[in-house]
């Protein structure tokens, strides 16, 4: 079987003596970063066809005294700074000239606002407790102590080149981990082979998702919800009654300062940064319940639906900022880097035509209930089902009929919603 790896950032609490050294570090480093950026904009090194190893070589000899002790036509104006840290900086200052490029924006970012990363040799002894940084104190280069507070690294792994971040004023050590996966076969080889895939719904109601495991043959097998839908609302709305409340006490309104005007510091900081963080909670512990039921049942492929921009924009419009739908898009985001560290892949599939068919007779189907807010669906026939195991349902199924009547000549996602339309229609 094919293997493969994928890339997972862990992020870690950082503690040291000196947190005024990583300051310094990284002012360093921002410095050296723009120096290269513009350097690579004005003599046009990131219009050249090479990769990025070459680009870096052309950066080195415009800036410093190579092997043949010529003067560099434009020597970097900082001394004492490590060959690995000036690297590091290079390729961060490549990134923002692609990007630039990419954007085709005519001006210059005046500062990057870069983490320092750290390449080999600017740091040592990484573990899951602690690490030695190579810092810059203001004056000379230290090797700076520091320790570490998080989840602890997988026992078979190989950590990356790690970043200091700042942030809020607590500094975070963020470590690429890399794991290596036993199943790397694309999507169409794993439903050759018949193996079981899991359909994904996200809801508004307390289920922020729901799974449903079909095998090769589209047989319904097993069906979960994933809860706490509810509970995250409802912590939402305590802390938007507190911003309300304080932004009344300010003299403007509920509703908060009108569009324009800024209020002097940040006041409800700490209250939007408590929303922030609840939205990263719930996402990882409902991503981590998904893929962790997935390996489970034996699902090798996870399909999730796709819409259409404006009619996506619209349902999380009416659902709300702070609403189990709305948390859906992280949780997405959180299952497809998880998936695939599991030996798993995902598929995106279109959700046309998937709501509004049962899934035992293909007739019809109406929502029964208080008015349209029931979460039953009943056919013509009478056939009764949970609304979104129905639709989960109908999806896993068109994205099986995709795979197994591609057209000659189609690829990927247009030979799955051709064949499925086909069928359906």
């Amino acid at each position: 079987m094919e293997k493969g790896y994928g890339i997972t950032t862990w992020w870690m609490t950082l503690r040291c003596g000196h947190p005024e050294w990583l300051v310094e570090t990284e002012k360093l480093y921002r410095q050296v970063c723009l120096f290269y950026y513009n350097l690579i904009l004005e003599e046009g090194i990131v219009d050249g066809k090479g990769g990025i190893q070459q680009m870096q070589r052309e950066a080195e000899r415009l800036t410093i005294r190579g092997r043949d002790k010529k003067e560099p036509v434009r020597p970097l104006p900082f001394e004492k700074v490590p060959s690995y840290f000036r690297r590091s900086a290079i390729n961060k200052a490549i990134a923002a000239a692609r990007s630039q490029k990419a954007r085709q924006y005519a001006g210059r970012s005046e500062a990057l606002e870069a983490p320092v990363t750290f390449f080999k040799g600017m740091y040592r002894e990484l573990t899951g407790q602690s690490v030695e940084l190579k810092v810059w104190d203001g004056e000379k280069w230290r090797w700076l102590h520091c320790r570490l507070k998080g989840k602890p690294f997988p026992e078979v792994c190989q950590l990356m080149s790690p970043s200091a971040v700042c942030e809020y004023g607590r500094w975070m050590l963020h470590v690429p981990v890399r794991q290596e996966t036993e199943d790397a076969r694309d999507a169409r080889s794993r439903m050759a082979a018949g193996e079981r895939i899991c359909s994904l719904q996200f809801t508004n109601t307390d289920a922020f998702a729901v799974c449903c495991v079909l095998d090769g043959a589209g047989t319904l097998l097993k069906v979960k919800f994933i809860g706490g839908g509810k509970e995250y609302q409802h912590h939402c709305r305590r802390l938007e009654e507190k911003v309300k409340r304080s932004w009344g006490a300010m003299g403007y309104g509920e509703k908060g300062p009108a569009k324009g005007e800024r209020p002097e510091g940040q006041p409800n900081k700490k209250y939007f940064l408590h929303l922030k963080h609840l939205g990263e909670y719930y996402g990882h512990k409902a991503s981590k319940e998904i893929v962790e039921f997935c390996r489970e049942q034996g699902v090798k492929v996870l399909v999730m639906p796709e819409y259409e921009e404006g009619y996506s924009r619209m349902v999380k419009v009416k659902a709300g900022n702070y609403s189990p739908l709305h948390l859906g898009n992280r949780i997405r985001e959180y299952v497809e880097y998880k998936s695939w560290a599991a030996g798993m892949v995902v598929v995106k599939v279109s959700a046309a035509g998937t709501s509004g068919m049962c899934s035992e007779c293909g007739a019809q189907v109406k929502r029964e209930g208080e008015k349209t807010s029931g979460e039953l669906v009943v056919c013509v026939k009478g056939h009764r089902k949970n609304r979104f195991v129905n639709t989960g349902v109908n999806l896993g199924r068109k994205c099986l009929r995709g795979f197994g009547e591609k057209k000659p000549g189609m690829k990927g996602k247009a030979a799955v919603d051709e064949a499925a339309g086909n069928e359906m229609g």
